[in-house]
């Protein structure tokens, strides 16, 4: 038994004696007088005597016991028990017996976006940094803190409580680095390898799902079980979690901006789709469209510059959660736009009421299809699938796309194959080594080529030479015969964007890939080490893979898309059930090709953003780019230096959301370009995790709930200090004090 306050207690007892003092000063002498009427009563009187006697002793101990227990409880004994006896089994190191110990802390902030959600006029994040500077406010003087946040910028101990508590208030909202099971591992660790016995970890959240993901659960539980069984001495460290967040009530969301391509030719119609998302009751939004030829106003003064292309009322019910907008834009003159969506109204959660776009409208955006003759039959089935003839009709088609003979290839000169995005050979013959080291140098600066292999593959010798393997990457070794078509194709590769387009549907697996048949494909053996395999046949030979060539990037097929039915065909791709499957993969395939020798215009924050110039640029640059400047959504610039090739420019670490610009130094060597960073639709995911589920999720980790800075303190006395008896002696204190005052009247009635 140990007391916080041992001056009550011998407080206590010096006050428990001035009752038995006051007794005995206070007790009567009586005079002795002889009566001799009375002699007859005087046994009576004696036992009467007795009886008052003990009823005043009793009440004496009464009295003495009161104010023993007061002092008793002022002082606040408390037991220090071992893990098992201590709030339930959760396993805390307690301070022996000194509370002004110095203790090791690590705090870790949630700081994403959706930290920026306004509660009560502040933020969720405001919320938290108030909670932790006043804990640290409370922490002994010599306590060593980290503070930790969604980046790795802060992972070590701060010098001491000031510098932790300025570096509080300069938290901000971080683009995606790492998770909150990450920091909070990484606070573990930081934890462990201090030497203080008591260690403390507090979390602060807001139970938002992103923040918790699943796959992450048993790493971060494995690590904090190993943290605990690491100390042979026992130490071990309080976990605790601060709830910084309430549940959105009512709140309107842009998702996403699906763009049918982020470089289009001209003249073509754009349509963006705009998906929407709200919660809550019935509400009618304003969604906004704007553009603008470049951005260098940054997120604030953009709307007040761009033009505004267009408004929609989009009226959501209360049961409505998703919903899709349709916006056109036409006659735009080739050149870099950038634009934006937005909400008009207001909610608590600003940062998902808008969402930005970059485009680059080019005046060259055409696809070759090389293939036999008869072209316009042979060339039919992946023309259609990339540009269905009703679309180009109607100058709505994603692709343009021009068919040649294959013998008029070889007389394109390198400028000439510069013209095109991609290169199609659709079931080539034997090709000479002039056209091969044109079609290499072509990728390799920046083009896709995709190769079809087919029954104009012979004689296989022709394509063994050194040149054509050093550009497939690969040897065709022999034909592979199916009679009985029973070989299908499977995926391998789902991450690669070819397959992009099928994982929306429950992940690929609605999709019938055992009906596209195959009777006949080319056996390719020693691929090179960079190639990439995106579907196999279900015999577990490639059917179709990828690599990079310089900036460029090849794609291979060892079965022909080009196969008519009546022509004894190698496969079923182009028709029968599954021939929609066939247009999406070539929809897949094109735009594979087509990012080699494009810049991307639309990232996510937090990724590392690639600036370069345009294709056909490209062969018409004198001289390296030189320096550039970039425009930064805060207003900020930068000036970027081109990488050691003078091809491009490289910005790491996109942390802002909105439009950024570049403008180079030298006009005539790089055109204007730019890029836009939007979070991610998980991101601004506000479903919140029930404290059960969470439970669930940290399970056997120790975890205790804390919902403000008061239960904060209490619940650190408690683990500190152990089993506390201040509640119990009190509660004696009171019944005691009732039997006494009962006792009293009853005796002096």
């Amino acid at each position: 038994m140990n007391f916080i306050a041992v001056s009550f207690l011998l407080g206590g007892i010096i006050a428990a004696a001035i009752p038995v003092i006051l007794h005995l000063m206070m007790r009567g002498r009586s005079r002795r007088i002889e009566f001799p009427a009375l002699q007859f009563l005087r046994s009576t009187i004696i036992q009467n005597k007795r009886k008052y006697t003990l009823r005043h002793l009793l009440l004496l101990l009464m009295r003495a016991a009161l104010i023993l227990l007061l002092g008793l409880a002022l002082a606040r004994p408390f037991y220090r028990g071992t893990e098992e006896t201590v709030s339930g089994g959760s396993p805390f190191r307690h301070l022996p017996g000194n509370t002004e110990s110095p203790i090791a802390a690590a705090l870790v902030f949630d700081t994403s976006i959706r930290m920026n959600c306004t509660q009560n006029n502040k933020t969720r994040l405001d919320a938290a940094k108030e909670i932790g500077r006043a804990l640290l406010a409370r922490f002994p003087a010599e306590s060593r803190i980290a503070i930790l946040d969604s980046s790795s910028d802060h992972d070590a101990f701060q010098i001491d409580l000031t510098s932790a508590k300025d570096l509080i208030g300069k938290l901000t909202i971080k683009a995606r680095s790492r998770s909150l099971p990450e920091s909070i591992r990484e606070g573990v660790r930081l934890l462990n390898s201090s030497d203080l016995s008591h260690r403390e970890l507090i979390v602060f959240t807001d139970r938002t799902n992103p923040s918790w993901p699943e796959r992450q659960k048993e790493s971060l539980r494995q690590a904090i079980k190993n943290v605990r069984q690491s100390k042979e001495s026992g130490d071990s460290i309080a976990h605790y979690l601060v709830d910084c967040g309430q549940p959105i009530r009512e709140n309107s969301s842009i998702r996403a901006i699906i763009l049918p391509a982020e470089t289009i030719p001209s003249g073509k119609r754009i349509t963006l789709e705009v998906e929407t998302g709200h919660l809550g009751l019935d509400r009618a939004d304003t969604l906004e469209l704007y553009l603008a030829a470049g951005n260098r106003n940054g997120k604030e003064a953009f709307f007040e510059k761009a033009q505004k292309k267009s408004v929609q009322t989009i009226e959501f019910k209360k049961e409505e959660t998703r919903k899709k907008s349709l916006f056109q834009l036409a006659d735009l003159a080739p050149g870099f736009y950038q634009g934006a969506v937005r909400f008009t109204g207001g909610d608590s959660f600003a940062e998902d009421n808008v969402r930005w776009f970059s485009l680059d409208i080019r005046s060259n955006g055409m696809i070759l299809l090389a293939a036999p003759d008869p072209v316009e039959e042979k060339s039919l089935f992946v023309r259609e699938a990339l540009a269905p003839e009703e679309y180009r009709k109607l100058g709505i088609a994603p692709f343009e796309v021009k068919s040649i003979p294959q013998s008029d290839l070889k007389k394109l000169t390198p400028d000439d194959l510069k013209a095109y995005q991609a290169i199609f050979l659709l079931d080539p013959a034997p090709l000479d080594d002039s056209l091969v080291d044109n079609l290499f140098k072509y990728t390799e600066s920046g083009g896709g080529l995709g190769i079809f292999f087919g029954r104009n593959a012979v004689p296989v010798n022709a394509f063994r030479t050194e040149s054509f393997v050093r550009l497939i990457g690969g040897t065709l070794t022999s034909q592979v015969r199916i009679p009985d078509g029973d070989t299908g194709l499977k995926p391998v590769n789902w991450e690669n964007s070819v397959l992009a387009p099928f994982r929306s549907l429950n992940d690929g697996e609605n999709v019938p890939w055992g009906l596209l048949s195959v009777n006949r494909y080319w056996q390719i053996a020693d691929l090179a080490p960079d190639a990439i395999r995106i579907l196999d046949y279900t015999d577990g030979r490639p059917a179709i893979y990828t690599r990079s060539i310089g900036r460029g990037t090849l794609l291979v097929s060892s079965s022909p898309f080009s196969d008519l039915p009546n022509d004894s065909s190698w496969n079923q791709y182009p028709y029968g059930e599954a021939s929609w499957v066939f247009i999406v993969l070539m929809d897949g395939m094109a735009r594979h090709l087509l990012s080699g020798g494009l810049p991307v215009l639309n990232y996510l924050a937090g990724e590392n953003a690639i600036l370069r110039p345009s294709h056909d640029l490209e062969s018409k640059r004198s001289a390296a780019p030189g320096k550039g400047i970039l425009y930064l959504p805060d207003c900020e610039k930068m000036e970027l230096t081109p990488d050691e090739g003078g091809t491009q420019f490289r910005f790491p670490g996109t942390a802002q959301t909105g439009s950024y610009f570049f403008q180079p130094l030298l006009a005539d060597s790089f055109s204007d370009t730019g890029f836009s960073v939007n979070y991610s639709a998980e991101d601004f995911d506000l479903k919140e995790i029930s404290r059960s589920e969470l439970d669930k999720y940290l399970e056997g980790t120790g975890f205790q709930w804390l919902d403000n800075e008061k239960e904060m303190e209490s619940a650190r006395a408690r683990q500190n200090l152990g089993q506390e008896y201040y509640p119990v002696l009190i509660v004696l204190f009171a019944l005691l004090l009732i039997g006494e005052y009962v006792f009293a009247n009853k005796f002096y009635r």
